[in-house]
């Protein structure tokens, strides 16, 4: 081999070794958009690689805007991500693409610690090798709200909502988040709230009963909920003995607010108990007509 050819191998050899070992990547915001694939938009000028931990922990002025955009078309392959580590608030909102994590140490974490994280998902995949924490961590807040896509947490890896002493909220108002098993922490600060076409699936056969399993085993007191606490579960079992829930409507859903009758409908009988009270005044105070 000659000199020449030597350094040039070497050289192949160096670049290639750059990302041999896992790296933080801290998303700065500094692309001229909020896309997940815009390089300036992480500290490194590139987004994350195979391996690496992206942390998305650059609170946004407003509290409601995306820190970061993940939609269409987006395929990535990174250690883990966390939302939400020691600032607030941090959000993520993924439209598309699929998305996959493969440390099991690092996985996909919503507010860690002393951050406050939000996934906001319409569509998309999200795989998850490795635990999966809506929450974790003293003074940590996790929200996950879903409209759409799948969530999947491979293997026997776990679900936790509200972890360590943290606060997690999952809305699941559509998609589907596929588990092995799910845990809550006993201190009371998280919910499951499903609703629409939200759908969870459990994949733990070891409790005897269904309902048993989902409902009381994984979430005592109470803590999945139907349409905010209106509605009931349909728990089935899946062709591989999964638990599959799904939140049931009330017969009426959303309650109109001028439906003064009690009949889910605003109609003329509405209006009459308003006309039949109208300038009515109860005030207390002596204040009514000043």
């Amino acid at each position: 081999m000659t000199k020449k050819l030597f350094y040039i191998s070497f050289l192949i050899l160096a670049v290639c070794s750059l990302h041999s070992y896992a790296v933080n990547y801290y998303w700065v915001g500094l692309g001229s958009d909020n896309l997940w694939t815009t390089g300036p938009n992480w500290d490194a000028d590139q987004p994350p690689y195979t391996g690496d931990l992206a942390v998305i922990d650059k609170p946004d002025a407003a509290g409601t805007d995306p820190n970061c955009t993940y939609a269409a078309g987006m395929t990535e392959t990174i250690g883990g991500c966390w939302v939400g580590f020691s600032q607030r608030p941090c959000y993520m909102d993924m439209s598309g693409g699929s998305l996959t994590t493969t440390d099991g140490g690092l996985g996909l974490r919503l507010g860690v610690d002393n951050g406050t994280g939000t996934l906001r998902m319409s569509g998309g995949d999200i795989t998850v090798n490795g635990d999966m924490a809506v929450g974790q961590g003293a003074n940590g807040e996790g929200t996950l709200e879903m409209t759409g896509g799948t969530i999947t947490v491979t293997g026997s890896s776990w679900l936790y909502v509200g972890y360590s002493g943290s606060k997690g909220k999952i809305d699941l108002k559509g998609g589907t988040i596929r588990s092995f098993s799910m845990a809550m922490d006993d201190n009371g600060s998280q919910n499951v709230n499903l609703s629409d076409d939200g759908q969870l699936i459990i994949r733990d056969p070891r409790p005897s009963e269904i309902e048993y399993q989902v409902i009381s085993f994984y979430a005592p007191r109470g803590w999945i909920t139907s349409y905010d606490g209106n509605g009931t579960f349909d728990i089935a079992v899946g062709p591989n003995q999964e638990t599959i829930v799904t939140a049931v409507p009330p017969v009426c859903w959303p309650i109109p607010k001028a439906d003064l009758t009690g009949d889910c409908k605003v109609n003329f009988e509405d209006m009459a108990v308003v006309a039949s009270e109208w300038l009515t005044c109860n005030l207390t105070d002596g204040s009514c007509w000043q």
